[in-house]
């Protein structure tokens, strides 16, 4: 290993002195690009101004020195950093100094030029080329002036001035010189190499280093507070692209420190010579924010002090210490009672909400079980047994349960318990989430009594109708399950939350949702994260009150204080409407309000509960016609089951017949028919009475049908008649209501009188509250049945006759005319009958209330008008009249 190590260290050494040789030969040979052409024309220069030579010596050394200059050339383009090229380029400079020497006639300063190409070529630092140079300077000087056309010039050149022995003698002297000099300088460029390849290894361990690091590590000047190196996580957490953007940042461009503060805490670093620990929020290229924890030490780098930084983003444990701080206070300011337990069931925390529920401070029950102080006398021993058990096999329990105050009162608890578990799933504790459905018990029970005292008085015969009563009791669930395992703190309290019945949201002062509970969530059809970051106004299409929960909150925030709304209406995403109390407070930081958390209960069932009580108290009103309307569906369903039951027994023997049929069937399938079943199937023809059948089954299907028609009209009009009513006026069919209304009260008049009616097709739809009207003409029609009995009796002996006329009247009455052949009303009492209480029935028979209701009704309620026409022994008409305009406009039919 430590071998492979050298190597690799010194292949790095090898590597770097090879690229400072490339450098030296990549510079050395532009040099030569330049010179050679300088030379040659220099060279023609001389040989114009200066040469005393013969021509044709002349042209010879001039064509013979561009030549080799052209190659030369031709090698550094063609062939660059070849060892032919460079020993080329020696032959050619050595020749073409040579020439200029020559050409000069001799003169010491080109001579000189002779030693300096020598020096040139010593740049490439190899001895080689020196060696070339030299023998071509040496050999040529010998050949010019021993052989060859040129000796004879060569030889008045040289002699006297510089012999053969001398010039090689300098010749060796400059290659010497050069030699030791390449030598030295190649000793400091291996030197060089070295030094660079250590610490390019240095760098390359130090990075490695400090990359593998998960946590972000920056260096600082401290003079100038700039970026000096860093990794990729400390790029990754300032949002820069890469290391080299980064290094282009001063510490104020990330941290919004000032730099008075920054020179402070160098100062310290450097006179204390210690770490420094803080938490910073640093700001991203992008403008978002972060938490950082910061850790500071002074260091020394690259021969300069720096300040070694690592930083840990805190950002999430920031965000999560946050967002504990709000759960807790939403579960200690929840309506409901929350409490917390150890897995034995001893209490380890509650909230203001218990106080208010049970009377008991938290230092009262801590400790205890919550069985041993809230349960007595009444409470279910079931209920205690289930919950028991339940806890035992640490699975969730929701139900409800009798408890007592601290005072002695009992109370009833909508009650939900879920096991709390750690990340490895050990069993920490049970929280328990209550809620006070005593009045919804009460009302629940006052609803029941007011059911069975109508059950009371219309017995069996009113059987259906209870039927349809109970169905408005339906008890409203208010527990779900909790499905997901309470692990963190985080995640314990937010399971709270979302267990909490109530509706639980907190809101930034810009009005969009932080938290949100699952309940709230659901009410408008999603989820609570999708509801994060988002305002009322994108889930709840009402403007009217999307506008009132933002004046609601403008307030909060005004007025730094709690908002309380005790009744308010909110539209779910079905369009349903909620009825909710609202408590809104402010969460109030360092600078100011930071958020709104608000907690709303739906209290909507109760007010069906209340609407469905005083719809129970009408339907008492019409209790008298009960036993009249069961008597109406009995007649009708009894010849249905009659029917029924007959088409039973004859499909019975039907089908032995077609089975005979079908064992015939496949004989004559397998052509194998036998006397005796055809003697078998005429038998069961003449038992079944088959033709008897055939005549008779369809005339009971058509009577059933009949009665099941006429069962399903009398509870349409029924429904009809008895719809709740409304607080404001809807435009109905008045023709519609008054036939339904006949109907309802038929067992009234059947057997006194006859109902003719007269109605107007064209009347248009007429602007009234139908429920009292509906009422007003029952009133009228019982009233006319006990008018005409008092003349006929029973009616065995002939009936009397009511009729019921509508019309229209000068386009802006809808007129009932409400007609009876009774005995009248006497002229002296004419004035009264519209007072209150009075009557002139029989005591037990008549309360005296009818029609003073159906005049302030029709004429306080409606303006409308409501009169009579009477003549004592003929009869009576009483003409109600209902303004058809309502905000300037008729409602025709359509």
């Amino acid at each position: 290993m430590q071998k492979d190590s050298i190597n690799r260290e010194n292949q790095r050494v090898r590597q770097y002195f090879r690229g400072q040789m490339a450098v030296i030969e990549r510079d050395t040979d532009r040099v030569f690009k330049f010179l050679l052409p300088v030379q040659w024309l220099a060279i023609l220069t001389a040989f114009v101004f200066f040469s005393e030579h013969t021509a044709n010596f002349l042209n010879a050394t001039v064509i013979g020195g561009a030549v080799v200059a052209l190659l030369s050339l031709l090698g550094l383009f063609l062939f660059p950093g070849t060892v032919f090229t460079r020993q080329l380029l020696a032959v050619g400079q050595m020749f073409s100094a040579a020439v200029l020497f020559w050409v000069t006639g001799g003169n010491f300063e080109t001579y000189l030029f002779i030693f300096a190409s020598l020096v040139l070529l010593s740049f490439y630092r190899d001895i080689n080329i020196l060696i070339t140079a030299s023998i071509i300077t040496i050999g040529g000087h010998l050949f010019l002036t021993r052989l060859g056309p040129f000796e004879s010039a060569a030889a008045e050149l040289f002699i006297g001035k510089w012999n053969w022995t001398e010039h090689t003698v300098l010749v060796l002297m400059a290659d010497l010189l050069l030699v030791v000099a390449i030598r030295r300088n190649l000793n400091d460029m291996w030197k060089t190499a070295v030094r660079d390849s250590y610490l390019e290894a240095s760098e390359e361990r130090y990075h490695t280093v400090i990359e593998q690091m998960t946590e972000s590590i920056f260096l600082v000047d401290p003079e100038t507070a700039r970026v000096i190196d860093c990794n990729h996580p400390f790029v990754k957490l300032v949002g820069c692209h890469n290391v080299e953007e980064a290094t282009q940042l001063t510490v104020f461009d990330f941290d919004p420190v000032e730099p008075e503060e920054f020179k402070k805490t160098t100062r310290v670093l450097r006179e204390e010579n210690r770490s420094l620990t803080a938490i910073r929020k640093f700001k991203r290229r992008n403008g978002q924010h972060c938490y950082v924890e910061v850790k500071g030490r002074l260091i020394s780098y690259l021969n300069q002090k720096a300040i070694c930084v690592n930083a840990r983003d805190i950002t999430k444990q920031k965000k999560a210490e946050l967002e504990l701080k709000r759960l807790a206070l939403v579960a200690k300011k929840t309506q409901n009672a929350v409490v917390i337990t150890d897995p034995e069931g001893r209490i380890e925390w509650v909230n203001e909400g218990f106080t208010r529920l049970t009377g008991f401070q938290f230092a009262e029950v801590a400790g205890r079980k919550p069985g041993s102080i809230l349960q007595g006398e009444k409470t279910s021993r079931e209920t205690i047994a289930a919950i028991r058990e339940r806890i035992t096999k640490c699975q969730p329990f929701a139900g409800e349960i009798y408890n007592y105050h601290k005072n002695g009162t009992g109370y009833w608890l909508s009650l939900s318990i879920m096991p709390i578990n750690d990340s490895r799933g050990k069993l920490r504790g049970f929280i328990s989430v209550e809620m006070d459905i005593t009045e919804r018990k009460a009302m629940e029970e006052k609803l029941r009594h007011a059911y069975d005292e109508l059950e009371s008085r219309i017995g069996e015969r009113t059987a259906e109708l209870v039927r349809i009563n109970e169905q408005l009791k339906t008890e409203v669930n208010e527990r779900k399950r909790v499905e997901q395992e309470l692990g963190e703190a985080q995640q314990f309290l937010r399971k709270v939350i979302d267990d909490i019945p109530s509706l639980i949201f907190v809101k930034d002062i810009h009005g969009r949702f932080i938290l949100v509970n699952r309940a709230l969530a659901r009410m408008f059809g999603t989820r609570p994260e999708k509801m994060i970051g988002k305002t009322y106004g994108d889930f709840n299409m009402n403007r009217d009150e999307v506008e009132r929960y933002h004046q609601d909150d403008e307030y909060v925030i005004n007025n730094l204080e709690e908002r309380i709304v005790h009744e308010e209406k909110l539209t779910d995403s079905n369009g349903n409407v909620h009825w909710l109390q609202t408590i809104k407070r402010p969460l109030i930081g360092d600078e100011g309000v930071e958020s709104i958390i608000g907690i709303a209960t739906d209290f909507t069932e109760r007010k069906i509960l209340e609407s469905q009580l005083r719809h129970s108290q009408k339907l008492e009103s019409i209790g008298q016609l009960a036993a009249g309307i069961a008597h109406e569906i009995n007649t009708p369903t009894q010849y249905v089951g009659d029917n029924a039951r007959f088409i039973r027994d004859a499909f019975t023997d039907i089908n032995v017949v077609l089975d005979k049929y079908h064992q015939l069937f496949e004989m004559v399938k397998n052509k194998n028919i036998s006397e005796k079943i055809i003697e078998e199937i005429a038998d069961e023809i003449e038992n079944a009475d088959l033709e008897y059948l055939v005549e008779e089954i369809p005339n009971a299907i058509r009577q059933s049908l009949e009665g099941v028609s006429r069962i399903a009209k009398i509870v349409q009009s029924m429904k009809d008649f008895a719809h709740p009513g409304t607080s404001e006026k809807k435009a109905a069919d008045l023709n519609k209501a008054i036939e339904s209304t006949i109907t309802v009260a038929r067992n009234e008049w059947k057997y006194v009188a006859d109902v003719e009616t007269n109605f107007d097709n064209r009347l248009p739809l007429v602007p009234c509250l139908l429920g009292e009207i509906n009422q007003v003409v029952l009133n009228m029609v019982i009233n006319a049945s006990h008018a005409i009995a008092d003349v006929v009796g029973d009616g065995s002996h002939g009936k009397g006759k009511i009729t019921i006329t509508t019309t229209r009247v000068n386009d802006k009455w809808a007129e009932i005319r409400i007609g009876d052949t009774g005995t009248g009303v006497p002229p002296e009492i004419q004035g009264k009958i519209f007072d209150p209480f009075f009557t002139t029935k029989d005591v037990g028979k008549g309360t005296g209330q009818g029609l003073a209701i159906s005049h302030t009704v029709v004429v306080e309620k409606h303006h409308g008008q409501l009169s009579f026409e009477s003549e004592p022994g003929q009869g009576t008409t009483f003409i109600i009249r209902l303004p058809l305009e309502e905000n300037g406009s008729i409602m025709e039919k359509g």
